[in-house]
Formats: structure tokens, sequence, C-alpha cells
């Protein structure tokens, strides 16, 4: 249940995403609500302090003994399971574009629940030449409906699990990360001449430094970028592998040129990100800065994990000709300047599009060799996937041309073929989603704006 921190109960059970499942042993309230979890009782500083206004996912004694309902279906089962782990900040993937099985991953990226099409699965990482890689072997968790039905006693026990594997990732890390420190090579030593420099001089040289630094930058919403100084590191950077393996990108803001892969939109705890700024230092970097952002996500609330986002619902589209003559009229931007730049970010996408159309075009106008069922279901694919890139394209067109008349401001960020698809992704999912609140079967593939 949710309610407001100012009602907050003794032995409430509070849910905080990325921790787990705490509960209240000694509570004050004044101006804002402190809280002192189990264990720390007789700490002189609280556990955690809200505003009396803030939002907490709770569960209260006598609704953690009260009898679960069983699922009807296995569907209904997996949904439980989502929506009780998404609350305590893991990471749900589900099945399709790809992924065979749907993941369900805690925050240190260590252990996930893997649901088949009727069972869980446990499955953790083991470190192999400095990488954590997915076991193959998996151990058997039981049924989906089974394990909602005593879904509090399993999310204690995987919480606890997870706990004590991401802090074994966290030793062996530290382990890896002094090892490479030590096989580095060491930082080279003043010549003569440098040690009798000026305190001038000295403090001239570590205003540089501050101005030049490296900085390891974590958010939600980026995920854990490299940012600052990193040109003169590139070889330090690229050969990292605990705790994250870096990639280099051209196409990250503010200065950024290194990224940790599959970081952005998860929970990173704080660390991890501190232990790659030692793993930094320790092998050459002299100046490391770590700005670490957006700590603990707040957990959705119950009415928006059971409803689909509003921003997914499709308005009902227009006659074409309604809609061609509403794009041809592109509304003042007041600032000449943000005009000039809409049309630049219009521009991108349409030669982003035209790139989409051209290689559609390609691949539906290529020889293909069909003497087999399975070559002929080969070629469908190709056909069928072109289609839809060219159908893709042509929708890009139309929100170039709703960017330059100053909407649609988020499609101006798209500069690659993968973020196109991955907002193609989005859109179908929240068409699935909207049709499955509607109690109707989507058989619509195509995607719309």
């Amino acid at each position: 249940m949710e309610i407001e921190a100012a009602t907050l109960r003794l032995a409430d059970t509070v849910l905080l995403p990325g921790v787990g499942e705490l509960e209240v042993r000694r509570l004050e309230k004044d101006d804002d609500v402190r809280a002192w979890f189990r264990g720390d009782e007789d700490s002189e500083e609280p556990s955690r302090v809200w505003a009396p206004a803030e939002r907490l996912e709770i569960r209260r004694p006598g609704s953690l003994f009260a009898p679960r309902k069983r699922p009807k279906s296995v569907a209904e089962g997996r949904e439980q399971i989502f929506e009780r782990m998404e609350a305590l900040g893991w990471t749900v993937r589900r099945s399709g574009y790809g992924l065979r099985n749907d993941y369900v991953t805690d925050p240190a990226d260590t252990t996930r629940l893997q649901l088949r099409a009727q069972s869980v699965h446990l499955q953790r990482r083991s470190f192999e030449d400095g990488v954590w890689r997915w076991k193959a072997d998996t151990s058997s968790l039981g049924q989906i409906i089974e394990y909602a039905c005593n879904l509090d006693e399993n999310v204690s026990r995987l919480l606890r699990l997870a706990e004590r594997d991401a802090a074994t990732r966290h030793a062996a890390d530290e382990k890896w990360v002094d090892a490479e420190g030590k096989r580095a090579r060491p930082p080279v030593a003043a010549e003569d001449g440098e040690g009798d420099m000026s305190d001038e001089d000295t403090t001239d040289d570590e205003s540089e430094t501050d101005a030049r630094g490296v900085v390891v930058r974590y958010s939600r919403e980026g995920g854990v970028l490299i940012c600052g100084d990193t040109y003169e590191h590139r070889k330090t950077l690229k050969a990292v592998q605990a705790p994250y393996k870096l990639r280099y990108s051209r196409h990250l803001p503010d200065n950024c040129a290194w990224f940790v892969p599959r970081s952005r939109g998860t929970y990173q705890p704080r660390d991890r990100v501190e232990l790659l700024a030692t793993a930094l230092r320790k092998q050459g970097v002299p100046r490391v800065v770590v700005e670490y952002e957006d700590a603990e996500p707040a957990a959705p609330r119950e009415t928006e994990r059971r409803t689909p986002a509003p921003a997914r619902v499709e308005p009902a589209q227009p006659p074409p000709t309604v809609a061609r003559e509403a794009v041809a009229a592109p509304t003042k931007v007041s600032n000449k300047r943000a005009q000039k730049q809409a049309q630049a970010q219009a521009q991108k996408l349409r030669v982003l599009a035209d790139k989409a159309e051209a290689a559609a075009e390609r691949e539906l106008r290529a020889e293909r060799v069909e003497d087999t069922p399975r070559r002929a279901e080969q070629a469908a694919r190709i056909r069928a996937r072109a289609e839809r890139n060219r159908l893709i394209a042509q929708v890009m067109r139309r929100a170039a041309d709703e960017v330059a008349s100053g909407k649609l401001t988020h499609m101006s960020q798209i500069r690659s073929r993968a973020q196109l698809e991955a907002l193609d992704r989005e859109l179908m999912r929240g068409h699935w989603a909207r049709q499955s609140a509607e109690g109707r079967r989507s058989e619509d593939r195509e995607p719309s704006i």
C-alpha cells in the first residue's frame, strides 16, 4: 500500500528501491519524519528522513500475514512478480526483440530471475578474467503461480541472496582493481629542475589539473559517463574491466566521451561508481572526480504501475489530408535561434529517413534464391522487415515536419538507426498496452505517432 510519510507507524515495513524491505523500529515526527530501521535503533542519526507529504510504499503488520490470493493464470502471477520487484528497484526486461525469456535483475546487476513459459529460475554472475558473466546453468525456483503465491517469503529470501552476491562482487572488484593498479606503470618521477618551481607555478599547475580532470558522472537518465579530459587517458579507459567495462562514443553530451553500456535508466550503487573512480586513479589517472546524482529513484506508484503511461496513449488519427494540412502550417517559434535550430534538427531527421528508405528499397529489390521452404521463409522475413523500415522512414519524415514546427522536440535527439528502432519498440509497446487495457487483441503491427 502507498501512504504519506506523515502517517507512517512503528512496525511498518518500508519498501526502498535498490535497498529492500526495512522495518521501522523507532519513529520521530516534527517538521520532517525521521525513521530508524531494525538494527539502527540506538544510533543518533536516523536511518531515513522524509518530508511529511512524501509518498512511501509500505506494508502493515496486518497485511504481512494476510493470505495471498492465488493467481488465476500464469500471466497474472508473472505481473505480480514484475510489480513487486519493480517497487524494490529491480529492472524488468520482457521477452521479445531478441529475448526469449523475461528477466528481473537486481540493482547491482549480479542476480536475476529468469521467467520462462511456466517456471521461475535463478541466474547469477560468475567472475572470470576480470569479467562478470551470467552462468549458463540456472536454479529452478518452481512454477510461476506457486512462486507468486508465496511471494513475500520468496522475495525476502531473494533479497538476502542478492545482497550477499552484490557484496561478493564488490569485494572481488576491489581485489581486481588493486591487482590491476599494481600492474599499471608507476607515475613518472620529476625531472631535474622541476623541484625548483615556485609556489605560484605549483598553484597554476594544480588549477590546470582541476580544470582538466576526468569526471565519473552518474544519473539515472544518462547512466554512467566518463567526461572531462579523457583523450590523454584513452588507453587506460579502454583497458578498464572492473567494476565496469567502458565504451567510446562520439554522441554523448556535455564533453563526455566514454560510457558504461546498458547503464542508462538503471540504478547503479554509489560504491560501484566510486570503485570505478578508484580503478582509474590506480591505473595512472591523476585526478578523478565523482558526480553522483539520483541515488534512489522513487518507486512507481500503484496506479502508475497498473495503468499504461499517458504519453503512450495514441489519439485518434485524422484523415491523411487533414494531417498534411496541419503539418504544412508550422507554428511560429518566438526565438529565431530556436527556430533555426529546429530546422537543422528536422533536416537531420529527413536525412536519416532518406537513408533508411534507401536501404529498405535495396532490400526489396534484391534478388534472392528461394528454391527451398527455408530460404523462402527467410526471404519473406527480410522483405517484411524492409517494408517496416520503409514505413518507419515515412513516419520519420512526418516527425521531421513536426520538429520544424517546434513540436516533438524529443524526436530531434535521434541520430542513429539504433535509436530509431528503440523508438519504434516503445511505440509498439504503448500500442499493445492500450489495446490490452481496452480488452482487445492487437492485430496492427504498424507504428504510429
